[in-house]
């Protein structure tokens, strides 16, 4: 990452979403969150996102465009994340915060797809350009520490979503939600067994693009429902009204759904994957071994049954996510002129880099040197 000198304090801070705005996804729900954040704290700010069936490479342009006849480079900071390099084409003069969020080579690894190596170099790259980079977890420093220096990489975590409350249990009106892209990376191919392995009396919300086309196995018993794309607070209804929200995912960085879930009040429970332990306490994110569904299904059925965590665990949980935000974010936006050190925030496991130990996953599906 590269160090600047002698600029005065930028006025301006541009975020660059790299989906357009009608699709909900983690990148385009952090990016609200973050604009949210900023404007309550006086912070100007500035979006910039792609309109519908523009390609990388055009939309790269547009930033370029968009930046510099908008702002000179001493006005803002601009970030974006390293998601399809949209500031690859920003000149050096322009100070950029790279937020890493998902390389999408880890995502075509863990959808079995073919892997575009080239495409993670130009991510790596612009990393490697920019002034500050930093990531929400410790788990994805440890995905990438094969390939890239992580050492002046800040963590802190994605801000929750404000003004939202927590549901109490009288709210609760569904058993088991589970909501996202229907795709692999996403787990998708887990929920025929933990649906078939449901008890017929409990009530399941299938939500996201692709929920209303999913299969289920003629062995599902318990009742199924699907909703389609949920956006906006209609997504925060449905969250709250959940006893358990499911998280299949192979790989998150720091979930916004998670960040969701805290701050409506619900419990999660997943695979003990990425940067999930880090966020918050094992009775709020209730974690199971990866592919052990048995175990996935005994804590689902716990949580539904069982007794929930208090309201105010789940404010206090949510409180300081919401403050390891402000002051990582602040300790970037305080480090453009250069001279401070690295921020390392919240780790909710207790553990140095995050709760979970895997191996690197992405650098076992690197092509074998010749």
């Amino acid at each position: 990452m590269t160090r600047w000198g002698g600029w005065r304090r930028p006025k301006t801070y541009v975020l660059v979403n790299h989906w357009t705005r009608t699709i909900s996804d983690g990148i385009g729900n952090y990016s609200r969150a973050v604009l949210d954040e900023l404007r309550r704290w006086g912070i100007d700010t500035a979006f910039i996102t792609r309109d519908e069936g523009v390609s990388d490479a055009d939309y790269r342009t547009c930033v370029l465009n968009a930046v510099t006849t908008r702002f000179s480079s001493t006005q803002i900071v601009v970030e974006a994340p390293e998601v399809a390099c949209p500031t690859l084409l920003l000149p050096p003069e322009y100070r950029v915060h790279v937020r890493l969020h998902c390389p999408n080579a880890l995502v075509q690894a863990h959808n079995e797809q073919p892997v575009d190596w080239e495409q993670f170099g130009q991510e790596l790259e612009v990393a490697r350009r920019a002034h500050a980079v930093s990531s929400p977890s410790y788990a994805l420093l440890r995905e990438l520490r094969p390939f890239l220096d992580v050492s002046r990489i800040h963590v802190y975590k994605s801000p929750p979503p404000a003004g939202v409350t927590p549901f109490d249990a009288g709210s609760k009106r569904h058993d088991v939600v589970f909501l996202g892209r229907f795709r692999r990376v996403k787990g998708v191919d887990f929920l025929n067994p933990v649906l078939s392995a449901l008890p017929p009396s409990y009530s399941v919300v299938l939500g996201g693009r692709g929920s209303e086309a999913f299969a289920l196995s003629p062995s599902v018993r318990c009742r199924v429902s699907a909703r389609g794309e949920v956006c906006g607070q209609e997504r925060y209804q449905l969250l709250g009204e959940a006893r358990v929200v499911l998280m299949l995912s192979r790989f998150e960085n720091c979930s916004m759904l998670v960040l969701e879930c805290l701050a409506v009040g619900t419990v999660v429970v997943g695979w003990q994957v990425g940067g999930h332990a880090e966020i918050a306490g094992p009775d709020l994110i209730r974690l199971v071994p990866f592919g052990d569904t048995d175990a996935l299904v005994a804590a689902v059925v716990a949580s539904v049954e069982g007794t929930r965590p208090t309201l105010d665990r789940f404010r206090a949980a949510t409180g300081r996510v919401a403050e390891d935000f402000r002051r990582g974010w602040r300790h970037v936006w305080d480090s453009v002129p250069g001279g401070r050190g690295v921020y390392r925030g919240l780790d909710a496991s207790g553990g140095a880099e995050g709760g979970a130990t895997a191996a690197p996953f992405l650098d076992g599906a690197r092509p074998a040197s010749p």
